[in-house]
């Protein structure tokens, strides 16, 4: 079956198959792991500027998928802010942190998780002042430490 399947998209690369195409570069990575790690580890330290740009858009480009998911016009449900630089996912009942140390998971390695796992309800977009006030309203912060003297 996976050998047919290679075959097909072998067949449909020049037609520019996006489907079969990640299809086989799966099979392909599967088959040759060591060898593909091996050849990315030497570019990325052959080319630092490069491999910091494309990391960059890669970043880039899942936050905006998983942002448009929950909010398809990139708005914030609270206030309707929409500059990307400050959308922010954000758990509706509260507990952020605590899942993400569950998870370990911060950062874009959060929006991954959001996709890989389907985009699971009880989140929402919000940008970073609704998301502040949020967490001040709420006490999500708990009660700061008292100071020693």
């Amino acid at each position: 079956m996976v050998i047919e399947t290679i075959v097909s998209a072998q067949a449909v690369i020049g037609s520019k198959s996006v489907r079969n195409r990640a299809t086989y570069d799966k099979h392909y990575y599967e088959t040759h792991r060591k060898q593909t790690t091996e050849r990315m580890a030497r570019w990325r330290k052959a080319n630092p500027e490069k491999n910091k740009l494309v990391q960059t858009k890669c970043r880039k480009k899942i936050k905006d998928e998983v942002l448009r998911h929950y909010s398809p016009n990139l708005t914030c449900a609270r206030c309707g802010f929409s500059d990307l630089r400050a959308l922010t996912i954000d758990h509706c009942n509260g507990g952020g942190n605590r899942q993400r140390e569950q998870l370990k998971r911060r950062g874009v390695s959060f929006y991954m998780w959001l996709r890989r796992n389907k985009y699971p309800s009880g989140y929402q977009i919000l940008c970073m002042n609704c998301q502040f006030i949020k967490k001040s309203e709420g006490n999500e912060y708990g009660p700061l430490p008292r100071r020693q003297n």
